[in-house]
């Protein structure tokens, strides 16, 4: 806690922070473990959160991910870094990228704001993805492949 003053932390979030430690604490007693390591802090998140990428957990969960990996980078080389994890950025690759790339261009040249056009990304790469392991093009949805989808999963 000490620390976190000194790098002037405000105190409502050094409660949080303190909080997701605790909650790290006893995750560490339940399974027996004594000493913390980047693998533990690891492996709280996964069982606690989930294992998906990054960007896909909600705010409350990426502020809890970061303060736990504030204790590991400390451990690991004594700086105290709550800098937000970079989420890898979403890119459309290959002929069906050219459909997915025209939209976010377009999207651009009518003044969208940085934050929409992440957003549209977001939204759109689980089409993306779709199409991509199903070999369809953007042509090939129509109202039954929709319905389809819906259906089978």
């Amino acid at each position: 806690m000490i620390v976190l003053k000194a790098a002037k932390y405000r105190p409502a979030c050094i409660r949080k922070i303190i909080q997701s430690w605790d909650h790290l604490d006893k995750y560490m007693v339940k399974l027996g473990i004594t000493t913390y390591s980047r693998a533990v802090g690891d492996a709280h998140i996964k069982e606690r959160f989930g294992d998906m990428p990054y960007a896909d957990y909600k705010k409350s969960s990426k502020d809890r991910i970061r303060y736990i990996e504030m204790l590991s980078n400390y451990q690991e080389n004594g700086s105290l870094s709550g800098k937000r994890l970079l989420v890898p950025p979403i890119t459309f690759t290959g002929k069906l990228g050219i459909a997915f790339n025209g939209f976010i261009e377009y999207a651009r040249s009518i003044k969208r704001s940085g934050s929409s056009i992440q957003r549209y990304k977001a939204r759109i790469k689980t089409l993306y993805d779709y199409l991509q392991e199903s070999g369809q093009m953007v042509s090939d949805i129509d109202a039954p492949c929709i319905i389809n989808q819906f259906t089978v999963n």
